[in-house]
């Protein structure tokens, strides 16, 4: 039943175009929308709060579903069949702006820590410790080279 609700909620929202195109006119008149909401919790019989955080998780499943799909690279095997989200919102493509983020870390902090606690720990502790802090270093540096 929850995911022929998801359904009926997201065939309704597809009605009014300006609850999810920026573009509309009436996207930005908070009573147009209000109201918008009203009418498709009312044709539901569902409380307007519960419709909106559906249709959001909908909107959101989408979104990770075609970042998914997006940074599968060219050559790789086939990773399963679609997700039924993207076929169930498809119409959504053009109204959704994917973006992408950018790192804020900077490596160059991180590989001095690393430097400077391992200098630290060649001082004062014994090797056994040193050589587990140099397995988990490496570690957390293969993982940030991975990401």
């Amino acid at each position: 039943m929850a995911q022929n609700l998801e359904e009926q909620i997201c065939e309704l929202v597809r009605g009014y175009i300006h609850l999810y195109d920026s573009s509309m006119p009436g996207h930005r008149d908070k009573q147009h929308c209000r109201n918008s909401w009203e009418e498709i919790a009312a044709a539901l019989g569902l409380p307007v709060k519960t419709v909106q955080n559906k249709w959001t998780l909908a909107r959101d499943r989408y979104v990770r579903a075609h970042n998914k799909a997006a940074s599968k690279k060219s050559g790789h095997a086939a990773g399963g069949p679609e997700h039924p989200v993207l076929q169930r919102l498809a119409w959504l493509k053009g109204h959704v702006r994917h973006r992408n983020t950018v790192s804020n870390f900077d490596v160059s902090v991180f590989y001095s820590f690393i430097h400077y606690t391992f200098f630290i720990l060649s001082q004062h502790c014994s090797p056994y410790i040193i050589g587990f802090t140099l397995f988990l270093q490496i570690t957390v540096i293969r993982a940030v080279k991975v990401n």
